[in-house]
């Protein structure tokens, strides 16, 4: 989110809890705006407005934090993941250099795809189709990679696989949050809007209690 919508944000919530606070702390201000419909129920449920409001502020700010930490999660399980497969294939491409069969099945030949999801497609295929053939991992097995070792790999590109999972989760909760906050956010400055107009009204001949609303 740009810096610009925090920082109205942050005014928003300020404006908010100085208006509140200067109001119900002030009977002279809540004896004019009683005289307007602005009772101390109508003060309050702006009062509750706003609480709910920060409230999602605050859980949309961890909710973003916890992306971000899925986000690393993610890119550090497949960085590791990464460095063992292309050490492993390199090996398998040595052993399987006259074995068409193998090459095929295991998606030896090529590039390896840059994005994430190309890149777990490839490298769960390899494992996969080499652990499910005997004849394979024995010639794997000639180079010092035996079964525990290729499935103890496999593992790590699940581990990729399930930390991708999470890292969308968590994008998807942290959008969901902040859509939640933003409507939130749309209803208390509607109320401050006019709430700050009313008061304008109900206090035009007293500029120091103006002044107590930041109006």
């Amino acid at each position: 989110m740009p810096k610009t919508k925090y920082n109205s944000i942050s005014r928003t919530m300020m404006s908010a809890q100085i208006i509140l606070d200067a109001t119900l702390s002030e009977p002279e201000i809540m004896n004019r705006l009683a005289a307007f419909g602005y009772d101390q129920a109508r003060i309050q449920a702006g009062k509750a407005l706003y609480d709910e409001t920060l409230a999602l502020v605050h859980q949309q700010k961890a909710g973003y934090g916890e992306q971000h930490e899925a986000s690393a999660r993610a890119q550090a399980s497949y960085q590791e993941a990464d460095e063992v497969y292309m050490r492993t294939l390199k090996v398998a491409r040595i052993a399987f250099k006259d074995n068409t069969k193998a090459q095929t099945a295991l998606m030896l030949r090529g590039k390896r795809k840059k994005n994430l999801a190309g890149w777990v497609a490839q490298a769960g295929t390899f494992y996969a189709n080499l652990l499910a053939a005997p004849d394979l991992t024995a010639r794997m097995a000639e180079f010092g990679y035996d079964y525990g070792k290729l499935e103890a790999e496999m593992g790590l590109i699940q581990n990729v696989r399930n930390a991708t999972v999470n890292q969308e989760h968590e994008k998807g909760s942290a959008r969901e949050m902040t859509q939640l906050r933003n409507t939130k956010l749309d209803e208390l400055e509607d109320w401050l809007s006019e709430f700050r107009a009313i008061a304008r009204i109900a206090l035009q001949d007293q500029p120091y209690l103006l002044s107590k609303l930041r109006l």
